[in-house]
């Protein structure tokens, strides 16, 4: 079992995680750590973890959360990639959950499991039925931090996910954005579901999350245009590139023609137009439908290339074994 993790300034956050990791009940055979060449200290605090934990740094120059993965991934020697984030703590027994699932079924691809979000001093909470689903017309069902039953689902959250390594050809390297690069946890998990494979969703496969400054425009509180687009040029291209046929067709009419309140499509843009700051509504339904019209010209563009072989980021192993030694058991 191999373990990645992105990071980026984020110092005491990685520290939080790598502290996490070493209490685990099922240690992890490795754990990778991805940071850029001028996070020195994200290197420093991986080598203050030596001894209680396998650790090693990989370093990769690209910007944007999709080289990190792809560096992490070609570094992993695991038959079984986990990922999770810098400002995440596994809880103590998330590795050896997560070895369970996939040592009880070959048919399962991939496993993830609670994302319990904590804001402001307080748990988000929810209660629900149905987990990382998306419905007939295209809308996202998340509710990877809510209160459920183990499932069968389409999709994981990028803070709490793990597959068979040799079913992930990469992250694709089409996916837009400065930083996070949304919809990445998507692609991922869509991949496996598409080619057959079980996705299971388990709360008890739970990590506790504080979520931290993204160094980028695509911030928290509020989002640049360019990060609007970025969102959804990335859901639209990748809902077209994962879905069969007719859900492709349903989603992108759902996304142009209705829209939810804070993507809208000309449905939401007509009721906000009359109830809400014109400018504003605007100003979203323009970078909204902009994104969504980019995402189906990269997916037309995808098809004409050759789809769906990414381009892996090149990344320096600045320590441990050598790049791109992954094994597949």
């Amino acid at each position: 079992m191999s373990v990645v993790v992105p990071t980026y300034r984020r110092a005491d956050d990685l520290d939080s995680c790598l502290r996490a990791l070493a209490a685990q009940t099922r240690p992890a055979d490795e754990v990778i750590v991805v940071h850029r060449p001028d996070d020195r200290e994200a290197g420093a605090r991986c080598r203050s973890y030596r001894e209680e934990l396998p650790v090693r740094a990989v370093q990769v120059r690209e910007p944007g959360q999709v080289a990190a993965l792809n560096a992490g991934l070609d570094a992993a020697t695991g038959s079984v990639v986990a990922f999770t984030d810098d400002d995440c703590r596994p809880g103590r027994e998330w590795v050896e959950r997560l070895a369970a699932w996939f040592a009880s079924d070959e048919r399962i691809g991939a496993v993830g499991g609670r994302d319990v979000v904590h804001e402001n001093g307080s748990v988000l909470e929810l209660s629900a039925d149905r987990v990382g689903r998306i419905r007939w017309f295209g809308r996202h069902v998340g509710n990877h931090h809510a209160e459920a039953s183990p499932q069968d689902v389409q999709f994981l959250k990028g803070a709490n996910m793990a597959f068979r390594s040799h079913l992930l050809d990469g992250f694709d390297t089409r996916l837009r954005g400065t930083g996070a690069q949304v919809c990445n946890d998507l692609q991922a998990s869509l991949g496996v579901w598409r080619a057959g494979r079980r996705v299971i969703w388990d709360p008890k496969v739970r990590v506790e999350h504080y979520p931290a400054a993204r160094p980028d425009d695509d911030s928290r509180d509020r989002r640049s245009r360019d990060a609007i687009v970025a969102h959804h040029h990335n859901d639209v291209y990748v809902l077209l590139r994962e879905l069969p046929v007719w859900n492709k067709v349903t989603a992108l009419l759902y996304r142009l023609l209705v829209g939810t309140r804070a993507a809208p499509g000309l449905v939401h843009l007509a009721l906000q137009m009359r109830h809400s700051d014109r400018g504003e509504a605007w100003f979203r339904f323009r970078a909204v439908t902009a994104g969504r019209l980019s995402g189906v010209w990269t997916f037309l563009g995808s098809r004409r290339s050759g789809g769906r072989a990414a381009e892996h980021a090149a990344a320096d192993v600045a320590e441990g074994p050598a790049h791109g030694a992954r094994a597949h058991g």
